[in-house]
């Protein structure tokens, strides 16, 4: 049995700290980023709205100069040729420009906010011939379409927006499995039921030089699932963990010395004790307990298991390879 992996519920898309947000603050979280986005869009209407409105009436043209460029405040009597600039502003930068008039557009000066024209420069002005007051200067128009389309941009980024915290916040939570596994809590650890070929529990415990080491024990009958004898027998192996994995150890070593065959030529029984690592004992209903280690560096076999009967006495049991190259499994009493 390795590590118990039980299920984790991942909340990271929950509240952090508190209990969830109830249902009222949701839906006026939401509320909120749809009055933004329908904002954002009605704003990016109208400014799209004042382009296509200019630049379809405003079909005549004159040209102008600038003539100077300044900071201030500019008194005049024509509002129409300070129309561009900050009213109450005393230190609003500006461009004066002088305009050739024609028949129809005879706004000679005009004066407006600094832009990206330089002193000197030409610059185009179109007028709507029906209405020469609603002029515009050069690429300036441009800026309602710019400022249009970016806010027709923002308002589309928050309606994903929208949708997606929607999403975050009504999406169906995932249910944690239902655990209908049987357990049975013990001093020595949560023990789980197994019944897939055994018939009993199985826990991984803390063990003297090891992270972990798998216990097991039978149930006394298949037709019951309570533990009885099989967990009591393993309770005194469990009971002084030292005890029993130095004498798992020394025994299996002490075999294994006296198999010349089936150990290096450098081989000693501490060496051998120091290289071992117990990761199983099972208790099971023949009354044997049995306790495996790994396969040990300087021993020629695997399967190794020191095994106690319930009439007291002990064997070792393993495999090696014989001569055909096969595995074959091999047990011998402790004397």
């Amino acid at each position: 049995m390795g590590k118990n992996k039980n299920y984790k519920y991942d909340d990271s898309l929950d509240v952090a700290m508190g209990s969830p947000p109830s249902l009222k603050a949701k839906i006026i979280c939401l509320a909120m980023v749809a009055v933004l986005a329908l904002i954002s869009f009605i704003a990016g209407k109208i400014e799209m709205s004042v382009y296509n409105d200019k630049t379809a009436s405003s079909t005549s043209q004159v040209t102008g100069v600038v003539v100077n460029k300044g900071q201030g405040m500019i008194y005049h009597a024509d509002p129409v040729e300070t129309k561009y600039l900050i009213n109450g502003s005393r230190k609003q930068h500006w461009i004066h420009i002088q305009a050739e008039t024609d028949g129809v557009f005879k706004t000679k000066d005009i004066y407006a906010k600094l832009g990206g024209e330089q002193k000197g420069e030409t610059v185009i002005i179109c007028y709507d011939p029906n209405d020469p007051t609603g002029y515009y200067i050069g690429s300036r128009i441009e800026n309602y379409k710019t400022t249009g389309v970016v806010l027709y941009v923002l308002s589309g980024l928050l309606v994903l927006g929208l949708l997606l915290l929607a999403w975050a916040m009504f999406r169906k939570k995932p249910v944690p499995p239902a655990d209908d596994r049987k357990y049975y809590e013990s001093p020595f650890g949560k023990f789980i039921f197994v019944d897939k070929g055994d018939h009993g529990y199985e826990c991984d415990v803390k063990w003297p030089g090891n992270d972990e080491l798998t216990v097991y024990f039978d149930t006394d009958g298949l037709e019951t699932d309570q533990p009885g004898e099989c967990l009591a027998r393993l309770s005194r192996y469990l009971s002084d963990k030292k005890r029993t994995d130095s004498d798992v150890k020394r025994r299996i070593a002490g075999y294994f010395m006296g198999k010349s065959a089936l150990i290096s030529e450098d081989a000693s029984e501490e060496a051998l004790i120091e290289k071992m690592e117990l990761f199983h004992i099972g208790s099971y209903r023949n009354g044997e307990v049995r306790s495996s280690i790994d396969t040990v560096s300087g021993i020629y076999a695997d399967d190794i298991m020191l095994v106690c009967k319930s009439g007291g006495g002990r064997e070792i049991r393993w495999s090696a390879r014989n001569d055909t190259g096969e595995y074959q499994s091999y047990a011998e009493e402790l004397k």
